[in-house]
């Protein structure tokens, strides 16, 4: 629940997707299913907080 909500707020809709996904599979105990999609939601998280990494050592200069 608390990853779903500021992922949509900020348009990583893809991670809201999998955050709500997990949520519902765990609420129906399809525990396979949820750490399917999570796995699937920490690759994509890896990715974003790459992407994140890189343009805050790019943009530095503006920052401070």
């Amino acid at each position: 629940y608390s990853l779903k909500g500021p992922c949509s707020s900020i348009g990583l809709t893809q991670l809201a997707l999998l955050s709500a996904e997990i949520t519902k599979a765990g609420e129906e105990d399809r525990w396979d299913d949820a750490m399917n999609a999570y796995k699937r939601l920490r690759r994509n998280y890896d990715l974003v907080k790459g992407q994140v990494e890189k343009a805050s050592q790019e943009f530095q200069w503006v920052l401070t």
